[in-house]
């Protein structure tokens, strides 16, 4: 059954079924602002159309919102699940749905790291976070303090992770930017907010997953030189290594936070 939209129906209700029917945010705009939510299409559209639209999963983002401008006069963009990024116009709304769900987990899973790795000694986690903590964190958190031989074991766990990857990494993953405007400003706007390592990783993620390895590379760079624990390390290595396929890069990077594992455990 196909979603439809109606001169009747108030902003604040169709964002909602948007966002229950696609998993996607409508941003509505009245002019330049956004619009007010207690108005109905009918009072802000500025074109006397058919009257009625109708969608479909199948349908293009940058399609659908094409056509709500042709047909009402009323300028939308369709954003994620969040609200914290714009879908590319090339996405069916159902594939927006299903890449903004993977960027959601990448973001839970990272914040849950991130509060393991802010705990301090005896934290007892919660299953949520035992489930994103990392195999070779749990093996420190099982055993505090390793042997010569527990720790070149933990040396192969990197070693591992690397050689697991790369294979799936095998191609050259950097390429032209291909960020819309609203992207660029969005990125850049998170860029100015974002405080510590983990924000800032968190950001190069999301710029990488967009299309612009370039400018991820460089945000990596920048969390490379304000990381401070193993964790910081390990994660941007993680990413690097996913996002960019850089080994080299990569195991540089694990190589650090190895480094401070070491001296962790020895003292």
């Amino acid at each position: 059954m196909a979603f439809s939209i109606t001169g009747q129906i108030k902003v604040s209700t169709l964002k909602k079924r948007f966002h229950k029917e696609f998993g996607l945010t409508l941003r509505v705009y009245d002019g330049r602002s956004f619009a007010d939510e207690d108005q109905t299409i009918g009072q802000i559209r500025k074109k006397k159309g058919s009257g009625d639209l109708s969608i479909k999963k199948n349908m293009k983002v940058g399609t659908l919102e094409e056509k709500i401008e042709e047909e009402f006069g009323i300028k939308v963009q369709i954003a994620g699940s969040d609200d914290s990024y714009l879908c590319k116009n090339e996405l069916t709304l159902a594939s927006a749905h299903e890449k903004g769900q993977k960027r959601i987990n990448k973001k839970n899973k990272k914040k849950h790291q991130k509060a393991i790795r802010d705990s301090k000694p005896g934290y007892i986690m919660t299953e949520t976070e035992w489930e994103y903590a990392t195999d070779d964190y749990k093996e420190l958190r099982e055993k505090p303090k390793m042997n010569v031989t527990q720790f070149k074991e933990y040396r192969n766990i990197i070693d591992e992770s690397i050689s697991g990857k790369e294979n799936e990494n095998n191609v050259d993953k950097t390429s032209e930017s291909t960020l819309t405007n609203d992207q660029i400003k969005e990125f850049k706007e998170a860029e100015e907010e974002a405080e510590d390592s983990y924000d800032f990783t968190v950001l190069a993620d999301e710029i990488a997953d967009a299309g612009d390895k370039e400018w991820a590379k460089k945000v990596y760079i920048k969390v490379e030189s304000m990381a401070e624990n193993t964790n910081d390390f390990r994660n941007l290595a993680n990413s690097i290594l996913e996002n960019l396929g850089d080994k080299e890069w990569a195991k540089k990077v694990y190589e650090k936070a190895e480094n401070l594992f070491a001296v962790t455990i020895l003292d």
